[in-house]
């Protein structure tokens, strides 16, 4: 609401606009008569009359807002205990205004029936629908993790594939080594076996 006057305010003592002043002062110069005419007083009657007439104005239409917002909310809990038949007969004789048992009040009520069951069907079929996507959301995730456990037994039948490699060159090298190994070593010199001989008597004695 300052921003109202602040806003009016402006527009009486620093607009541009002649005319503006000059409907404001037409619709509420009677009622600041006991002022002179151009005085502080009576431009501030002025600004202070206008003001009010907003304010009244924004009073009715709150008003009949919170009016509109009763009726509709009352008439939603009196349609929410009437049956389904009951809503029917009552949106065609008093929202279409056609008269009860007659040919027109008859055919209002097939249609709106005809127009729940279609609304039925929607419904429904939004439901099927929901349900599928689900459905199909779960199987594409169930499928990509069956795609990613089977990436991840080819990353460890690859790995240990690798591993066995690596042991096979690991024993071939091993035994190509041993192999060197034997050739760089030479032969070892057989043993020489030493005789010793002597004379017992007339013997000789070796051994």
């Amino acid at each position: 609401m300052k921003k109202l006057i602040l806003i009016l305010a402006s527009l009486i003592f620093f607009s541009s606009s002649f005319a503006f002043a000059w409907e404001l002062e037409k619709k509420y110069g009677k009622e600041c008569k006991k002022h002179k005419k151009d005085s502080n007083e009576y431009d501030q009657c002025i600004i202070d009359r206008a003001i009010f007439h907003i304010q009244v104005k924004i009073a009715m239409e709150n008003a009949l807002k919170l009016e509109k917002y009763q009726k509709a909310k009352e008439l939603e809990d009196k349609l929410s205990k009437m049956t389904p038949d009951e809503r029917r007969a009552y949106n065609c004789s008093e929202k279409f205004g056609f008269r009860k048992g007659s040919d027109k009040f008859k055919d209002c009520v097939f249609k709106i029936y005809q127009a729940e069951i279609e609304l039925e069907k929607i419904q429904l079929q939004k439901e099927l629908l929901k349900s599928q996507i689900e459905l199909a959301r779960a199987n594409a995730n169930r499928q990509d993790r069956l795609a990613q456990a089977q990436i991840e037994a080819a990353n460890i039948q690859s790995l240990a594939a690798q591993q066995q490699a690596n042991s096979a060159r690991t024993t071939e090298t091993l035994a190509l080594l041993s192999m060197s190994l034997k050739l760089l070593t030479p032969p070892a010199a057989p043993p020489i076996n030493r005789t010793t001989c002597s004379f017992n008597g007339r013997f000789l004695n070796c051994f």
